[in-house]
């Protein structure tokens, strides 16, 4: 199957009756992964397929929008994430899974991961926890949030377009976006969580981190909860994985996609040939079962008012825009005489 959808890809990108590209799943799922059971005994082929079948899908001519519509973990990830329009509704997973069966995130994860706000691509990576809804276009691993009800009205406006730039894909997808409502719970990655969550998976040492989470379930109670939820996650992971999940990321941080994509096939060799027992016995388990200086006055000096209204002006009112902006600033900025200063 994923050698017919590769040649499929390449065929739309090359042909001039194909405008734009739409990625969806069938059932409860966009794409859930999988994919590791046969990787061990198909090695070499397997590893070369999936490298370059992502790096396609990253660097289509068309147009590309992916409905990320249910669960989308691991390999699954990779056909989504390189799309320039990501879609998540209100019954959308996301995970990277990989070091709860002894593997290390790959499909492109040691790219996008580390590129995400602050240290959420190193949380996902260690503890290969869910994200769901909202929180997956909070933490901009998708970049709308459109109902599910919505989906076949969106299709086809977007199947009837006549020049899909990305402009015009961008107004429809808005179109069709839903606001965020005072019913809507808050996301759970904002305000005091998120500070935490970027001083403790700031460490370049596995044991560090641990080390940090721990600290703060000892003295900051409202995250109590939290941090021992996540010591426990990561203490039920591979030492390896996470060690290996954490290098990786870190040094794909200045990694372009396609040398990103090739460390990763060399460290999935790596596992797959014995170099850790942990992948191999992890999946038969399962098969079993504002950075500068903003001044504090000045002319360049800017209100949290005009912040906002600035981004506004320039990305139009989309979405969860505003809040992503007001905990930003409520996280890196301080007020001095009515103007926002950057604190880092």
């Amino acid at each position: 199957m994923i050698d017919l959808l590769s040649n499929q890809v390449k065929a739309w990108d090359e042909s001039k009756l194909c405008k734009l590209v739409i990625g969806r799943g069938t059932g409860r799922a966009f794409c859930a992964g999988g994919d590791v059971k046969a990787v061990p005994e198909k090695q070499p082929a397997a590893l070369e397929f999936f490298r370059k079948a992502n790096f396609t899908l990253a660097t289509l001519r068309k147009p590309y929008v992916a409905l990320m519509d249910g669960i989308t973990m691991g390999g699954g990830v990779g056909l989504a994430i390189g799309a320039p329009f990501r879609i998540a509704t209100e019954t959308s997973q996301f995970a990277m899974p990989e070091t709860k069966i002894g593997y290390c995130p790959d499909v492109g994860a040691t790219y996008f991961l580390p590129r995400l706000d602050g240290e959420l691509g190193t949380y996902l990576a260690l503890t290969s926890n869910v994200i769901k809804a909202r929180s997956i276009v909070d933490f901009g691993l998708a970049t709308h949030y459109v109902p599910q009800r919505r989906l076949p009205a969106l299709l086809t406006a977007l199947s009837s377009l006549a020049e899909p730039s990305a402009d015009a894909i961008n107004r429809t997808i808005e179109e069709h976006s839903a606001e965020i409502s005072p019913e809507d719970p808050p996301s759970s990655y904002v305000g005091e969580r998120r500070r935490v969550l970027d001083l403790c998976f700031s460490h370049n040492r596995v044991e560090s981190i641990i080390e940090e989470l721990k600290n703060v379930a000892g003295s900051i109670e409202s995250q109590a909860q939290w941090a021992n939820e996540t010591v426990a996650a990561m203490e039920a992971r591979s030492p390896t994985s996470l060690r290996v999940a954490l290098e990786a990321v870190r040094r794909g941080k200045h990694m372009e996609l396609a040398d990103a994509l090739q460390m990763e096939m060399g460290i999935a060799t790596a596992f797959c040939t014995g170099a850790s027992p942990d992948f191999v016995t992890g999946e038969s388990i399962i098969e079993a079962a504002v950075k500068g200086s903003l001044p504090g006055s000045g002319s360049f000096a800017l209100t949290r008012a005009e912040l906002i209204a600035s981004f506004e002006q320039k990305h139009g009112r989309k979405v969860g825009l505003r809040q992503k902006i007001e905990d930003t600033i409520d996280r890196k900025c301080k007020v001095k005489d009515g103007y926002l200063k950057w604190t880092g």
